[in-house]
């Protein structure tokens, strides 16, 4: 009798030992690690999805909500991680310090939808609407609002290129367009200028940054999306101690004179992510002052820093 029980004991502590092993998380594999990649190999994680301690993986088997995010210094508002979708010429690396930065600025978690940095002309020419990240941001944003589930997607320069596109292939695929609501964009230095109607949209420009005024949501000829806010501001960044001007990497066989230019001359001093997070406002309080079918310009002062709060919703209104 007494080796019946013990046999049972046995059995009921090896089902605790199984029970508390499955319910631990599944993690997904890491491919590669940002920080150990030159900027030649870095194209070949087009797409990819990049997350906490910069580890890249297959977007061929995981999603954004598979893998573990980048987390903000202070504990995080959300468990649902935002997206981000970095610029031209940016490797894992540089996109892995904005994605830290972000959520430090946002207070949500964060993961990336990797734009390669890629050699030459190459970087125009693989902007096409079956380019890799176009496919893998319309992938996500679809499983996640079949879920019913709220999507928030950042993205800079040319990244927006690849959500824009994405955009409109998932209007294409969606049988309910009312759903459409549960996806929000905010763009820095966008370079795309035509949003499809339906989801929420606020756009930062920066009045020194002449990408979003010639070519993206502030262009003339543009279509920011019904609703949209245009977030707007004016600010040069002159102080590469800060950190945000003076850690970027150059491809030195990128001969391309806009590539030379954006290197020089722009990414530095007004268009790059640092520039804009000092301006960033809460999403829904800048949304509240949307009109509800035309564009709504809204001019921020500098009010985010270590030491001073937001803007007050009447603040932001009397600017409008």
């Amino acid at each position: 009798m007494s080796d019946l029980v013990s046999l049972r004991a046995q059995c009921a502590y090896i089902l605790s030992l199984v029970c508390i092993v499955t319910s631990f998380p599944a993690y997904a594999e890491c491919i590669a690690h940002a920080a150990d990649l030159s900027y030649e190999q870095d194209e070949l994680y087009d797409g990819f999805l990049l997350g906490a301690d910069g580890c890249l993986y297959d977007p061929s088997q995981y999603s954004i909500d598979d893998i573990p995010p980048v987390l903000p210094v202070e504990p995080a508002k959300s468990k649902i991680p935002g997206v981000f979708v970095n610029g031209k010429g940016n490797t894992a690396l540089m996109q892995l310090e904005n994605l830290q930065l972000l959520a430090d600025t946002t207070g949500l978690p964060m993961v990336g939808i990797h734009n390669a940095a890629r050699v030459g002309w190459s970087e125009f020419t693989a902007m096409g609407p079956d380019a890799i990240p176009t496919k893998i941001v319309r992938e996500n944003i679809l499983r996640r609002i079949n879920a019913d589930i709220r999507i928030r997607i950042w993205s800079s320069s040319q990244g927006t290129f690849y959500v824009s596109g994405a955009l409109s292939q998932t209007r294409e695929q969606l049988k309910d367009q009312a759903r459409l609501d549960l996806i929000e964009i905010i763009t820095t230095g966008g370079a795309a200028p035509f949003w499809i109607d339906g989801p929420r949209y606020v756009h930062y420009i920066n009045k020194q940054d002449p990408v979003p005024a010639l070519m993206g949501p502030a262009s003339f000829f543009a279509e920011p999306g019904r609703g949209a806010v245009l977030a707007t501001f004016d600010y040069l960044n002159e102080d590469p101690a800060d950190g945000c001007a003076d850690n970027l990497q150059t491809n030195p066989n990128d001969t391309a004179i806009i590539s030379w230019l954006m290197g020089k001359v722009l990414v530095k001093n007004a268009h790059i992510v640092c520039v804009h997070t000092p301006f960033f406002e809460e999403f829904d309080q800048l949304r509240d002052l949307s009109n509800s079918d035309e564009k709504t310009m809204v001019n921020l002062p500098l009010t985010q820093s270590v030491s001073a709060p937001g803007t007050s919703a009447a603040q932001l209104r009397e600017s409008i």
